[in-house]
């Protein structure tokens, strides 16, 4: 927590990647298999980035009970870590923690993991659900923050150092180990234009996304820059159009 005021509080994430960073060659034109839950994707994804089972999320065993205007989801927490909500469908449900409300679910933007907090080793909680439908496929899970910021501090070893960043470009230097590539939260798009140590390379993919760039073990130099496919050519159209008029006007007056 950094700053609060005005009913609103300030926090700084200290598990923050750069653009760029070395992963596990692996995932170099691999597809990505989604699960059945936002978690298990979460889990599929970080494990093909670090190359190994981190074992993030595990899910939680709950009992369920169905009442007239929902349903209640009791389980016993295991750890002190935080717990969050998942589930599938559509309509209006509003989420309560023993008795106290935190959150909507299915309105707007809240289809997705709802964060439910966090307990005592062998606390009793009880999640109530108020809603008419009465079965969402439920999932709640706990995020291991120890095995999250191992796998996201092994990870930030190899982050891309950015020495130059301007519209349109980023240049930077990396170190990599044997058997990692440079994977990227940049969209794979036409337009990117790479080079590695001056010399241009052809990017590859992750999950047909994400791009990602094969290095050899050791320090290297990468740059980015991003040209609109179709951008060139509109201004040569342009110019074209332009000495085209040139031309009728200069016929015109002569």
């Amino acid at each position: 927590l950094k700053k609060q005021g005005n009913g609103a509080n300030l926090y700084e994430n200290t598990n923050v990647l750069s653009i760029g960073y070395m992963a596990d060659s692996g995932i170099i034109n691999k597809e990505f298999e989604p699960g059945t839950s936002y978690f298990e994707n979460q889990e599929k994804f970080i494990d093909d980035l670090s190359g190994y089972y981190t074992n993030c999320f595990n899910r939680l065993n709950v009992d369920k009970q169905v009442v007239n205007n929902g349903f209640y989801l009791d389980f016993t927490a295991q750890s002190q870590n935080p717990v969050y909500l998942n589930m599938k469908g559509s309509g209006w449900a509003g989420v309560y923690v023993d008795g106290s409300f935190v959150g909507n679910y299915f309105s707007s933007e809240t289809t997705c993991n709802l964060y439910l907090g966090e307990f005592s080793i062998g606390e009793q909680v009880s999640v109530y659900v108020e809603t008419s439908v009465q079965s969402y496929d439920e999932m709640v899970y706990e995020l291991n923050t120890g095995n999250m910021k191992e796998a996201v501090s092994a990870l930030a070893e190899g982050n891309l150092n950015v020495t130059e960043h301007k519209m349109g470009s980023i240049k930077g230097t990396v170190k990599a180990k044997e058997n990692q590539a440079l994977f990227t939260s940049i969209p794979y798009s036409k337009g990117f234009r790479i080079k590695v140590d001056g010399v241009s390379v052809l990017p590859e993919k992750y999950a047909d996304t994400f791009i990602v760039i094969p290095l050899e073990e050791g320090e290297h130099e990468i740059e980015f820059s991003y040209i609109s496919p179709g951008f060139l050519e509109g201004v040569c159209v342009a110019m074209l159009s332009v000495i085209i008029l040139l031309l009728y006007y200069q016929n015109e007056f002569w």
